[in-house]
Protein backbone atom coordinates (compact mmCIF):
# COMPACT_ATOMS: atom_id res chain seq x y z
CA UNK A 1 0.00 0.00 0.00
CA UNK A 2 3.27 2.00 0.97
CA UNK A 3 4.36 1.35 -2.39
CA UNK A 4 1.24 2.34 -4.05
CA UNK A 5 1.43 5.76 -2.42
CA UNK A 6 4.51 6.56 -3.06
CA UNK A 7 3.99 5.72 -7.44
CA UNK A 8 0.91 7.55 -7.44
CA UNK A 9 2.77 11.15 -5.67
CA UNK A 10 5.69 10.13 -8.10
CA UNK A 11 3.43 10.32 -11.13
CA UNK A 12 1.12 13.55 -9.66
CA UNK A 13 4.46 15.09 -9.74
CA UNK A 14 5.31 14.49 -13.60
CA UNK A 15 2.43 15.12 -14.56
CA UNK A 16 2.40 18.57 -12.73
CA UNK A 17 5.67 19.48 -13.66
CA UNK A 18 4.70 18.61 -17.39
CA UNK A 19 1.74 20.59 -17.08
CA UNK A 20 3.81 23.93 -15.84
CA UNK A 21 6.50 23.36 -18.40
CA UNK A 22 3.68 23.59 -21.00
CA UNK A 23 2.21 26.51 -19.42
CA UNK A 24 5.22 27.88 -19.63
CA UNK A 25 6.31 27.50 -22.81
CA UNK A 26 2.90 28.55 -24.17
CA UNK A 27 3.16 31.65 -22.37
CA UNK A 28 6.93 31.88 -24.11
CA UNK A 29 5.20 31.54 -27.30
CA UNK A 30 2.62 33.77 -26.86
CA UNK A 31 4.83 36.53 -27.19
CA UNK A 32 5.59 38.26 -30.42
CA UNK A 33 8.31 38.23 -32.59
CA UNK A 34 9.88 41.86 -33.39
CA UNK A 35 13.17 43.06 -35.12
CA UNK A 36 15.14 45.50 -33.85
CA UNK A 37 18.28 47.91 -34.60
CA UNK A 38 20.03 50.26 -32.59
CA UNK A 39 19.78 54.06 -33.10
CA UNK A 40 22.51 55.80 -35.27
CA UNK A 41 23.42 58.83 -36.67
CA UNK A 42 23.28 58.83 -40.35
CA UNK A 43 23.97 61.18 -43.04
CA UNK A 44 21.50 63.17 -44.61
CA UNK A 45 21.57 65.32 -47.94
CA UNK A 46 18.43 67.99 -47.78
CA UNK A 47 17.20 68.18 -51.43
CA UNK A 48 14.38 70.64 -52.73
CA UNK A 49 12.72 69.22 -56.10
CA UNK A 50 10.56 70.92 -58.44
CA UNK A 51 9.46 71.01 -61.98
CA UNK A 52 8.50 73.36 -64.60
CA UNK A 53 8.69 74.37 -68.22
CA UNK A 54 11.81 75.31 -70.07
CA UNK A 55 12.75 78.56 -72.24
CA UNK A 56 15.17 80.02 -73.92
CA UNK A 57 17.47 82.36 -72.28
CA UNK A 58 15.92 85.34 -73.73
CA UNK A 59 12.75 85.41 -75.97
CA UNK A 60 11.21 88.25 -78.38
CA UNK A 61 7.75 88.10 -79.50
CA UNK A 62 8.88 90.23 -83.08
CA UNK A 63 6.38 92.76 -84.53
CA UNK A 64 5.90 94.81 -87.84
CA UNK A 65 6.97 98.65 -88.05
CA UNK A 66 4.74 99.16 -90.42
CA UNK A 67 1.44 98.53 -91.65
CA UNK A 68 0.75 96.33 -94.44
CA UNK A 69 -0.08 92.19 -95.87
CA UNK A 70 2.21 89.66 -94.66
CA UNK A 71 3.57 88.83 -98.42
CA UNK A 72 5.53 85.86 -97.06
CA UNK A 73 7.67 84.46 -94.33
CA UNK A 74 11.73 83.76 -95.31
CA UNK A 75 12.57 81.18 -92.37
CA UNK A 76 10.78 78.71 -91.35
CA UNK A 77 9.48 77.10 -87.78
CA UNK A 78 12.57 75.56 -85.96
CA UNK A 79 15.05 77.16 -87.95
CA UNK A 80 17.96 79.30 -86.59
CA UNK A 81 18.39 82.70 -87.00
CA UNK A 82 21.11 85.48 -86.77
CA UNK A 83 20.77 89.27 -85.54
CA UNK A 84 19.15 91.01 -88.36
CA UNK A 85 18.32 88.35 -90.10
CA UNK A 86 15.44 88.98 -92.38
CA UNK A 87 11.94 86.54 -91.17
CA UNK A 88 9.02 88.16 -93.34
CA UNK A 89 7.86 90.33 -96.18
CA UNK A 90 5.16 92.83 -95.84
CA UNK A 91 3.29 95.02 -98.42
CA UNK A 92 3.05 98.48 -97.38
CA UNK A 93 0.44 98.70 -100.60
CA UNK A 94 0.75 102.83 -100.05
CA UNK A 95 -0.60 104.65 -102.92
CA UNK A 96 2.25 106.98 -104.84
CA UNK A 97 4.71 105.03 -103.29
CA UNK A 98 6.83 102.27 -105.51
CA UNK A 99 7.06 98.65 -104.72
CA UNK A 100 9.09 98.13 -102.04
CA UNK A 101 8.42 95.60 -99.49
CA UNK A 102 9.24 96.48 -95.98
CA UNK A 103 11.50 93.89 -94.12
CA UNK A 104 11.04 92.30 -91.03
CA UNK A 105 13.79 91.60 -88.96
CA UNK A 106 15.16 89.02 -85.76
CA UNK A 107 16.15 91.59 -82.98
CA UNK A 108 18.54 88.90 -81.74
CA UNK A 109 19.93 85.31 -82.85
CA UNK A 110 18.18 82.16 -81.95
CA UNK A 111 15.87 79.65 -83.21
CA UNK A 112 12.35 80.96 -84.99
CA UNK A 113 9.96 78.95 -82.47
CA UNK A 114 6.84 80.27 -83.77
CA UNK A 115 5.09 82.37 -86.99
CA UNK A 116 1.87 83.51 -85.68
CA UNK A 117 0.33 84.42 -88.92
CA UNK A 118 -0.69 83.28 -92.00
CA UNK A 119 0.21 84.69 -95.58
CA UNK A 120 -2.20 87.66 -96.88
CA UNK A 121 -2.83 88.68 -93.22
CA UNK A 122 -3.44 92.15 -92.64
CA UNK A 123 -0.68 93.80 -90.28
CA UNK A 124 -0.93 96.90 -87.60
CA UNK A 125 2.23 97.88 -85.59
CA UNK A 126 2.48 96.75 -82.50
CA UNK A 127 -0.63 94.85 -82.05
CA UNK A 128 -0.13 91.54 -83.14
CA UNK A 129 3.07 89.57 -83.00
CA UNK A 130 4.46 88.55 -86.80
CA UNK A 131 7.11 85.25 -85.27
CA UNK A 132 8.82 84.83 -81.82
CA UNK A 133 12.51 84.04 -81.58
CA UNK A 134 14.55 82.11 -78.45
CA UNK A 135 17.88 82.45 -77.78
CA UNK A 136 18.34 78.49 -77.00
CA UNK A 137 22.20 78.54 -75.74
CA UNK A 138 21.68 78.82 -72.54
CA UNK A 139 17.80 77.49 -71.43
CA UNK A 140 15.87 78.71 -68.28
CA UNK A 141 13.97 77.18 -65.71
CA UNK A 142 11.74 79.71 -63.51
CA UNK A 143 10.56 77.67 -60.47
CA UNK A 144 9.22 78.94 -56.73
CA UNK A 145 11.51 78.12 -53.49
CA UNK A 146 10.26 77.79 -49.88
CA UNK A 147 11.23 80.83 -47.91
CA UNK A 148 13.24 78.41 -45.41
CA UNK A 149 15.96 78.15 -48.37
CA UNK A 150 15.84 82.40 -48.46
CA UNK A 151 19.24 82.65 -46.55
CA UNK A 152 21.02 79.89 -48.54
CA UNK A 153 19.84 80.97 -51.86
CA UNK A 154 23.11 82.39 -54.10
CA UNK A 155 24.03 82.82 -57.45
CA UNK A 156 25.82 80.09 -59.42
CA UNK A 157 24.96 77.28 -56.77
CA UNK A 158 24.89 74.05 -58.60
CA UNK A 159 20.88 72.78 -59.67
CA UNK A 160 20.28 68.87 -61.36
CA UNK A 161 18.32 68.94 -64.37
CA UNK A 162 16.39 65.95 -65.12
CA UNK A 163 14.21 66.22 -68.83
CA UNK A 164 11.45 63.75 -69.66
CA UNK A 165 12.62 64.29 -73.28
CA UNK A 166 16.29 62.56 -72.36
CA UNK A 167 14.81 60.48 -69.47
CA UNK A 168 18.26 58.67 -69.20
CA UNK A 169 20.80 61.88 -68.92
CA UNK A 170 21.21 64.40 -66.57
CA UNK A 171 22.12 68.45 -67.43
CA UNK A 172 23.74 70.72 -65.01
CA UNK A 173 22.19 73.90 -64.38
CA UNK A 174 22.93 76.94 -61.42
CA UNK A 175 21.03 79.37 -59.85
CA UNK A 176 21.47 82.69 -62.29
CA UNK A 177 18.96 85.43 -60.36
CA UNK A 178 16.69 85.33 -57.62
CA UNK A 179 14.16 87.62 -56.26
CA UNK A 180 15.00 89.89 -53.01
CA UNK A 181 12.04 89.75 -51.59
CA UNK A 182 9.53 86.63 -50.61
CA UNK A 183 6.02 86.87 -52.00
CA UNK A 184 3.95 87.72 -49.41
CA UNK A 185 0.75 85.41 -49.99
CA UNK A 186 2.95 82.09 -51.02
CA UNK A 187 5.93 82.64 -49.03
CA UNK A 188 8.15 81.52 -51.98
CA UNK A 189 11.28 83.06 -53.42
CA UNK A 190 11.07 83.64 -57.29
CA UNK A 191 14.54 82.00 -58.86
CA UNK A 192 15.17 81.57 -61.94
CA UNK A 193 17.61 78.71 -62.88
CA UNK A 194 19.84 79.06 -66.13
CA UNK A 195 21.03 75.80 -67.47
CA UNK A 196 24.21 75.86 -70.80
CA UNK A 197 22.86 73.99 -74.16
CA UNK A 198 25.26 74.87 -76.71
CA UNK A 199 24.37 71.94 -78.63
CA UNK A 200 20.64 73.18 -78.54
CA UNK A 201 19.77 70.00 -77.65
CA UNK A 202 17.21 71.10 -75.01
CA UNK A 203 14.20 73.08 -76.14
CA UNK A 204 11.59 75.97 -75.22
CA UNK A 205 8.58 74.10 -73.76
CA UNK A 206 10.52 71.19 -72.74
CA UNK A 207 9.27 69.58 -68.97
CA UNK A 208 11.86 69.73 -66.70
CA UNK A 209 12.78 68.53 -62.90
CA UNK A 210 15.15 70.37 -60.61
CA UNK A 211 16.90 69.27 -57.88
CA UNK A 212 19.02 71.57 -55.10
CA UNK A 213 20.73 70.23 -52.51
CA UNK A 214 21.00 73.03 -49.68
CA UNK A 215 22.20 71.00 -46.60
CA UNK A 216 24.09 67.78 -45.88
CA UNK A 217 24.58 66.85 -41.96
CA UNK A 218 24.62 64.12 -39.87
CA UNK A 219 21.71 63.32 -37.45
CA UNK A 220 19.95 60.44 -35.64
CA UNK A 221 17.49 58.99 -38.47
CA UNK A 222 15.78 55.71 -38.34
CA UNK A 223 14.18 53.33 -40.86
CA UNK A 224 11.16 55.49 -42.03
CA UNK A 225 9.00 51.99 -41.56
CA UNK A 226 9.56 52.22 -37.88
CA UNK A 227 7.52 55.13 -37.04
CA UNK A 228 4.07 54.15 -35.66
CA UNK A 229 1.06 56.37 -36.54
CA UNK A 230 2.87 60.11 -36.92
CA UNK A 231 4.83 60.66 -34.55
CA UNK A 232 5.53 57.46 -32.09
CA UNK A 233 7.96 54.37 -32.60
CA UNK A 234 8.30 51.43 -29.73
CA UNK A 235 12.07 51.11 -27.55
CA UNK A 236 13.04 47.22 -27.10
CA UNK A 237 14.14 47.20 -23.53
CA UNK A 238 15.08 44.49 -20.86
CA UNK A 239 12.46 42.25 -23.41
CA UNK A 240 9.51 44.57 -23.13
CA UNK A 241 8.48 47.28 -25.79
CA UNK A 242 7.53 51.12 -24.81
CA UNK A 243 5.68 53.44 -26.88
CA UNK A 244 7.92 56.94 -27.52
CA UNK A 245 6.87 59.65 -28.77
CA UNK A 246 9.11 61.58 -31.73
CA UNK A 247 9.95 64.53 -33.50
CA UNK A 248 10.04 64.42 -36.99
CA UNK A 249 12.38 66.09 -39.34
CA UNK A 250 13.80 65.58 -43.25
CA UNK A 251 12.74 62.71 -44.72
CA UNK A 252 16.08 61.27 -46.82
CA UNK A 253 15.70 58.36 -48.66
CA UNK A 254 14.38 55.59 -46.47
CA UNK A 255 15.34 57.08 -43.19
CA UNK A 256 13.68 59.48 -41.16
CA UNK A 257 15.68 62.40 -39.26
CA UNK A 258 14.83 62.41 -35.71
CA UNK A 259 15.15 65.69 -33.83
CA UNK A 260 13.59 64.86 -30.38
CA UNK A 261 12.80 61.54 -28.40
CA UNK A 262 15.31 59.07 -29.28
CA UNK A 263 19.24 58.52 -28.38
CA UNK A 264 21.98 56.96 -30.13
CA UNK A 265 22.53 53.11 -28.76
CA UNK A 266 18.94 52.82 -28.16
CA UNK A 267 17.09 49.53 -29.77
CA UNK A 268 13.54 50.39 -31.63
CA UNK A 269 11.37 47.90 -33.26
CA UNK A 270 11.58 48.20 -36.90
CA UNK A 271 9.65 45.03 -38.17
CA UNK A 272 6.72 43.12 -36.27
CA UNK A 273 4.90 46.97 -34.18
CA UNK A 274 1.93 46.68 -35.97
CA UNK A 275 0.45 44.55 -33.02
CA UNK A 276 2.38 45.87 -30.37
CA UNK A 277 1.20 47.81 -26.97
CA UNK A 278 2.98 49.85 -24.19
CA UNK A 279 4.64 47.43 -21.77
CA UNK A 280 4.16 44.39 -23.51
CA UNK A 281 6.78 41.24 -23.37
CA UNK A 282 8.39 40.50 -26.71
CA UNK A 283 11.16 38.01 -28.70
CA UNK A 284 13.44 39.14 -30.57
CA UNK A 285 14.24 37.43 -33.84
Amino acid sequence: MKKISILFITILLVFTISCSKKKSKAKTDSKPFVSVEKVQKRTILEFFETSGTLKGSEEVDVFSKVSGKLIEYKVEEGSHVEKNQVIALVDRDVTGVEYKPAKIKSPISGILVKNYMDKGTMITPGQMPVSKVSDMTNVVLEISLPEKYFSQLKRNLKVDIKVDSFPNEEFEGSISNFSPVVEQFTHTVNTEIQIPNSNLKLRSGMFARASILFDKRKVISVPQQAIVGENHIYIYEDGKVHIKKIKKGYLYKEYVEIKEGLEEGQNIVTVGHKLLKDGLEVRVR
